[in-house]
């Protein structure tokens, strides 16, 4: 990989965020363009309680690739084992029926992501169409597993609550 190469990448990833009226940070040592999205002002209306997302953009020196992976901004509080057990199974079930892209799981603090990607080899560059389908396909997939998510969170917390009052008793 050139470093020619990496600064048609960083261009490119930079047009495309400009397009979508995005702000955007950047870690020219890491890679990484990192931002704040709305879905609802990047895209239409979505269903679910789940608007408001991270969104980093990395292509990696010598990695031949960008890589869109967007990022619940919701931390559960000191989660239980049992909770992130769940979650992580919620997780499981959720990418055995993908056929591109992943969520991931961090199974210390319970953070919630989804990360796809596309290969740039041999001095190749993605379209603005082919970026536009992978922060479409990282964002969209939010609505409905966001709201699992925070549902499964509420129902740990709410039966950690009351395991609590019956202990007081």
């Amino acid at each position: 990989m050139t470093s020619r190469h990496n600064e048609r990448l960083q261009d490119l990833v930079a047009r495309f965020l400009e397009s979508k009226d995005l702000r955007y940070g950047v870690n020219w040592e890491t890679g990484r363009f990192i931002c704040r999205m709305d879905i609802s002002e990047t895209y239409a209306p979505t269903p679910g309680q789940i608007d408001r997302l991270s969104l980093v953009v990395t292509f990696g020196p010598n990695a031949g690739s960008i890589t869109f992976t967007t990022i619940l901004p919701i931390l559960p509080e000191a989660p239980s084992r049992s909770c992130v057990a769940d979650l992580i199974a919620m997780v499981n079930h959720e990418n055995a029926g993908l056929r591109m892209g992943a969520f991931l799981i961090d199974e210390d603090d319970g953070t919630i992501m989804f990360r796809i990607g596309v290969p740039c080899m041999g001095g190749d560059l993605p379209s603005m169409e082919t970026l536009e389908f992978m922060l479409g396909s990282a964002v969209l997939m939010w609505p409905r597993v966001g709201d699992r998510y925070i549902d499964l969170l509420t129902e740990h917390r709410r039966n950690e609550n009351s395991e609590e009052r019956r202990r007081e008793q």
